[in-house]
């Protein structure tokens, strides 16, 4: 609703403003007084559809409002165990509630009816039938509510939860323990951490010692390292002392990418097997372990450096049951200070995966390793987001949930410059040796890391990226190479326009930064890169085709007019717009002929196939081709435009297209899109007077010449009618 606003009238979006949340706070009062005088879950199914409305809209509704609103469906759900079609519509919608307005929402959840509501619901799914969709659907439903509600949960729940659920899990043999650490997973708060709660550094030593117990089952390891990630996310205030429990960690987080070892198998020789109750109902909790190690490790960044915060504070004093020193000690097992344990230790797992990157070791551990980097570099950026963001206020209720965007005041050490250098290098470690992968999900995380990381460490990044693309393009014996190079060149044009690079990296290191210069060597990167892949458009190539329409779209939709002038790109414009033109219609006329479409009719000789599969590849899913296109004639200066667009004018008019009608109607959209008073007078006017010229002299020739001319009327009348629909 906010964005909407932007495109409405004044007066409409501030009476909008103004009443939307009044009839909000109407229709929960009337809601809310119609189930407090009938307690019939069915009747409120009529309410739901309404209520649907207001939460899609996302309005700046009262607190107030919004908190009746999450208690009343609350207190239907608790109450609806019998109906699951109810209990599952109302659980989406309150997990959809307690998701968009967490910050704003200021109510106490127990966990204890939702606990018995999940038992009793899994109960009564045995005892009756009511079809396999809705089961699922109820169970998901009321699986999202618990996690959007664990925020919400009063202070201690945490320490009731584990010792309700302590129990069941000092046997690992019998199926319960599967199925008490699932419960334990979904329903433990860790928001608590946030509001400095204690009691975690006693139960984060014995889940180290229960996750040690089974390490060959992959459910167990599972859920113990999703709730070491959610604990160390949540753990702001540095209350616990990650540092004698780095070795172990790590020893469990090798398990994660399943690499062999010389001539060993990946997988180990024997394993326990996974509870069929725990894997049926917890399927959607188990995540990959390569993705939440990633997140662990982000997490845990400087949580182990030694500080006065850490050394004199006797809740973190507590050691891990390792009586050697650790890395980062010194003999008598004093922290050096200084000496962050995560990074050496990250350091040292990927000098052991480094080599599985490599385009020749291929295998099945491939995602996994993917996996890896993408999930290193999305936590790593959204932790830099959080500690960049300007504390706000926050809402606390003293029951441990956490309201406002959780800034509270935190005692973990945010990442310093230096350390985010160095996670910058040890993922380029890896993405250097993955960019040319076989795996193309390895190859398109590589490329993914190389632009997140242009930002954190662009001196790093940018150089390494213009060398690699320059090495592909000279190539020779490695054409291939190309395709990947122009796409991480491609997604890192922005931050090469924002910051650039230096010219000369030996005078960069002596001197000052001139970050004006570095601006103009970035900007002549890419103007020479628009020039030097320009023959990459090639019709018998279309993954480098494809490749080339990409960066020029990222390109042009990060720089404003193409024309000369302070701050814009060092480009022949005009001779670059030429040739790309140019060589555009070349390949509509190499896709034109019959022998380069599979699809085309004279070799289909089928009208019905020939229609359904008439798009080529400039039409993929994947293709940049229309918003390339697009923003081509919208960015162009006024002369240059007109000029584009009488060169396409003069394409349209005096070739004919017959199977590739779809691309050329596209850029002719295109064109009337940035200049429509321009594209009616060179485009619109010549094609309709082309079909009417057609029209009359097959009108006069009988129908004897109609019959005769039927091909030819396919291929001119036929060919504008098309470009003009």
């Amino acid at each position: 609703m906010r964005l909407w606003r932007e495109w409405l009238p004044e007066a409409v979006a501030r009476e909008a403003t103004e009443e939307e949340p009044k009839r909000f706070a109407a229709i929960v009062a009337g809601w809310s007084r119609k189930w407090q005088q009938q307690h019939d879950p069915a009747l409120t199914l009529k309410w739901l559809s309404l209520f649907n409305s207001y939460l899609h809209a996302k309005g700046d509704y009262r607190s107030e409002d919004l908190n009746t609103a999450a208690s009343t469906i609350l207190d239907i759900l608790l109450q609806c165990e019998h109906n699951s079609a109810a209990q599952a519509r109302w659980a989406s919608a309150a997990a959809q509630l307690l998701r968009t307005w967490r910050h704003q929402i200021n109510i106490i959840v127990p966990w204890r009816p939702l606990y018995d509501l999940l038992h009793a619901s899994l109960r009564s799914s045995k005892a009756s039938y009511e079809g396999v969709l809705i089961l699922e659907t109820k169970q998901s439903s009321l699986f999202s509510l618990v996690h959007r509600c664990r925020r919400f949960f009063p202070a201690g729940s945490a320490e009731e939860v584990w010792q309700e659920l302590k129990p069941a899990l000092q046997n690992l043999h019998t199926p319960t323990a599967q199925q008490a650490l699932g419960w334990l997973s979904l329903f433990l708060p860790t928001h608590g951490l946030s509001q400095g709660e204690d009691g975690w550094n006693d139960r984060i030593a014995d889940w180290m010692v229960l996750w040690e117990s089974d390490a060959h089952n992959k459910f167990w390891r599972g859920q113990w390292m999703l709730m070491f990630a959610q604990v160390a996310k949540h753990d702001t205030q540095g209350l616990i002392n990650w540092r004698p429990y780095m070795p172990r960690l790590f020893n469990q987080l090798q398990w994660a990418f399943q690499v062999p070892v010389g001539t060993a198998s990946a997988t180990p020789p024997f394993s326990s097997a996974n509870s069929p109750v725990a894997m049926a109902l917890f399927h959607g909790e188990v995540h990959t372990l390569a993705t939440t190690a990633g997140k662990i490790i982000v997490y845990t960044l400087a949580t182990t450096l030694s500080s006065p915060h850490t050394s004199g504070n006797p809740r973190l004093a507590r050691s891990g049951s390792g009586k050697a020193p650790l890395q980062g000690q010194d003999p008598q097992g004093e922290d050096a200070p200084g000496v962050d344990v995560v990074l050496s230790q990250l350091e040292q797992l990927v000098d052991l995966l480094e080599q599985y990157f490599h385009p020749s070791n291929n295998g099945g551990w491939n995602k996994y390793l993917a996996k890896f980097v993408n999930s290193l570099c999305k936590h790593l950026n959204k932790r830099l987001a959080k500690e960049a963001a300007p504390p706000q206020g926050h809402i606390s209720n003293g029951t441990g949930a956490v309201s406002g965007n959780g800034a509270v005041s935190c005692g973990r050490q945010h990442v310093s410059t230096e350390t985010q250098r160095r996670v910058a290098q040890i993922i380029l470690r890896m993405a250097d040796k993955a960019q040319y992968s076989k795996d193309n999900t390895l190859a398109v995380a590589a490329c993914s890391a190389f632009s997140q990381m242009a930002f954190i460490a662009p001196d790093l990044v940018l150089p390494l990226v213009q060398t690699r693309f320059q090495v592909a393009l000279e190539s020779v014996s490695a054409t291939h190479q190309l395709v990947s190079a122009i796409h991480t060149f491609a997604i890192c044009v922005r931050p090469l326009l924002l910051t650039g690079f230096a010219p000369n990296p030996d005078s960069a290191e002596s001197g000052p930064v001139d970050a004006a210069e570095h601006k103009e060597a970035g900007a002549q990167a890419v103007a020479g890169a628009m020039m030097a892949t320009l023959p990459g458009i090639d019709a018998n190539d279309p993954r480098k085709t494809l490749a080339c329409f990409r960066f020029y779209s990222v390109v042009l939709s990060s720089v404003g007019t193409l024309q000369s002038g302070p701050g814009s790109l060092p480009l022949y414009t005009e001779e670059w717009v030429e040739e790309l033109l140019s060589r555009v219609f070349g390949i509509l006329g190499n896709l034109e002929a019959p022998q380069t479409r599979s699809d085309h009719a004279a070799v289909q000789g089928n009208a019905t196939s020939a229609a359904s599969d008439s798009a080529s590849f400039l039409l993929e899913g994947n293709s940049m081709f229309r918003p390339m296109m697009e923003l081509l004639f919208a960015r162009l200066p006024q002369d240059l435009q007109l000029h584009a667009i009488k060169q396409l004018a003069r394409f349209v008019t005096t070739t004919t297209l017959a199977s590739v009608t779809n691309e050329t109607a596209l850029i002719c959209n295109a064109a009337a899109w940035a200049a429509p008073e321009t594209g009616v007078e060179l485009l619109l006017k010549p094609l309709l007077g082309k079909i009417e010229e057609e029209v009359k002299h097959d009108g006069t020739a009988g129908s004897g010449r109609m019959s005769k001319m039927g091909v030819q009327q396919d291929s001119s009348a036929g060919t504008a009618h098309k470009l003009l629909e």
